[in-house]
Parts: structure tokens; C-alpha cells; sequence
């Protein structure tokens, strides 16, 4: 089994996936958002129906907007995504976007 298609088996199994990457600093200060964005490229391309996709790392406020877009791009089919951020650090509160 490839390395997509056990990603594609795993995404139709379930209705909520996480994504849970490394956001590390640029020198800029900036956050690195490349792992979020090519993993949202995948989900993309592995969906056959509706997903609720969590974002679990430490992102900007704006990212679940990034992931949306993304995902847009990138599905070959209409789908719609809810998206959901979730950071790790507890003091946080969760919150849904969906456009």
C-alpha cells in the first residue's frame, strides 16, 4: 500500500480528521505554515464526502481561512469542510468557521 493511498483509506474512514504539524518560528518571526498547507493539499485530494478537519497546532487566528482556501483549490470535488480550531494550549477557546 502506498503512502497516499493509506492517507485516502484513513480520511474515508472517519468524519473529523485532525491535522496536528509543526509550526515553527521564521526568522522573521512569522509561523511557518508549509506542513498545514500541504497536508490540507492531501485532504483535499483524498475527500469523497464531507469532513469536519481540526486544526491542531499552534496557528494564527486567520489560518482555518488558509485551510479552507486550500482545500478549495485543491478538492476535485464540490465538497464542503467544516473547519474547527483546537490549539493545544488549554487556555484557548475552540472555535468553528465555516464560510
Amino acid at each position: 500500500m502506498t503512502a497516499y493511498a493509506a492517507l485516502k483509506s484513513r480520511i474515508d474512514h472517519g468524519d473529523i480528521i485532525f491535522i496536528a504539524v509543526p509550526t515553527p518560528p521564521q526568522p522573521d518571526g512569522s509561523v511557518d505554515l508549509s506542513y498545514i498547507e500541504a497536508v490540507a493539499r492531501d485532504i483535499a485530494g483524498a475527500m469523497t464526502e464531507y469532513k469536519i478537519v481540526v486544526d491542531k497546532s499552534t496557528v494564527p487566528v486567520s489560518t482555518a481561512r488558509l485551510v479552507h482556501a486550500t482545500i478549495a483549490k485543491e478538492t476535485t470535488q464540490p465538497f464542503s469542510v467544516a473547519l474547527v480550531t483546537n490549539p493545544p494550549c488549554s487556555v484557548f477557546t475552540t472555535s468553528l468557521w465555516q464560510p
